[in-house]
């Protein structure tokens, strides 16, 4: 694995000390700040990647985009420069903790508390976005990272803004938003617009997976369970999800009906912004439980605002913080065209 970097000096500044993880275009290393004294994640393109043009423009485009904005739910990304050979890298702050993707494979089902705490601060990090125009396009629980600072108590962090794009500029850093035909994004956490290959999606967009993960965190299942990309895609598209009562029947009618509302079909009957699926969302949090639950199954407990989080500490060594594996999706032959 690339070690040629490991001890160097990069940039007159950095020198990476270890690998935290390695994705399909790109390495993120634990490195050393010279001139801070402190420790950063270094993001830099495999050397297969450092003279492909596409790569080098989303890896450049992630580190202005996510630099611009400034929020404790969105990973923070330090400085931005290119190593000897001209490729670039992004320096990132470093954090300990778990992906939600690990989070979930240990735990299946959250609580529907913690569950609500998760979404509500992911959301937190979209609305700085979303204010900035700005869409993430590829919210998975790989891009979230949940960090610790207590015993009860865990900050999100959004990664990963290598897909996104400005919504005021239809080719931002001059890279096209899509080929035709493609799109940008995770199958089993993409929205039906993304599905159908449209290129005019907006933030909505971003909230529809946010939907879709509140539906997997409290039921412990996705909301379409097809074996093929091709059937996900079409059944995305053009078919409702589960009930999700037929798979957690004791989720209170409000929380029911905000999943429902962020996951609709049609743009026009999701929340219109981040701020309202919030809101939505603490309402039900804090509702009676259904009369299943009275029955019988755990009540919900009343949600803490978890407005503004303090800050994070270092990363855990043993995380993929790269965010780079996804291929984008050809729709029209619903495959994979090669990871960038």
């Amino acid at each position: 694995m690339e070690t040629p970097l490991l001890g160097a000096l990069i940039a007159d500044r950095y020198v990476p000390r270890s690998m935290l993880g390695s994705g399909g275009n790109a390495i993120v290393f634990l490195a050393d700040d010279r001139r801070t004294g402190g420790a950063v994640a270094l993001k830099v393109l495999h050397e297969a990647y450092r003279r492909d043009v596409e790569a080098t423009m989303r890896l450049e485009r992630e580190g202005r985009l996510a630099g611009s904005l400034n929020h404790p739910n969105i990973c923070r990304v330090i400085d931005l420069g290119r190593l000897a050979d001209q490729s670039p890298f992004i320096v990132m702050e470093p954090f300990v903790g778990e992906s939600l993707l690990d989070r979930i494979a240990r735990a299946r089902q959250f609580a529907v508390d913690e569950a609500v705490d998760v979404i509500f601060q992911l959301l937190a990090g979209l609305s700085a976005a979303h204010h900035r125009r700005i869409v993430h396009r590829d919210i998975k629980p790989a891009n979230v990272f949940l960090v610790p600072v207590g015993p009860r108590s865990t900050v999100v962090k959004l990664l990963d803004f290598g897909g996104a794009f400005a919504l005021d500029a239809s080719t931002p850093d001059g890279l096209p938003l899509t080929q035709a035909g493609l799109v940008v994004g995770t199958p089993m956490y993409m929205a039906p617009e993304q599905a159908q290959g449209l290129r005019d999606f907006d933030s909505r967009t971003d909230l529809y997976v946010c939907g879709v993960l509140l539906y997997q965190l409290v039921s412990g299942s996705l909301p379409f369970l097809e074996s093929s990309v091709r059937d996900l895609l079409e059944a995305i598209a053009f078919r409702r999800p589960r009930p999700i009562l037929s798979v957690r029947p004791d989720l209170s009618p409000e929380l029911v009906a905000v999943i429902e509302r962020a996951m609709a079909r049609e743009r026009a009957a999701r929340f219109p912004t981040a701020e309202e699926f919030q809101r939505a969302m603490l309402q039900a949090a804090s509702a009676p439980a259904s009369a299943e639950a009275q029955a019988g199954a755990p009540a919900m407990e009343t949600l803490p605002n978890p407005i503004a989080p303090p800050g994070s500490g270092l990363v855990d060594q043993h995380q993929d913080l790269t965010g780079s594996s996804t291929p984008d999706w050809d729709i029209t032959t619903r495959k994979a065209s090669p990871a960038r």
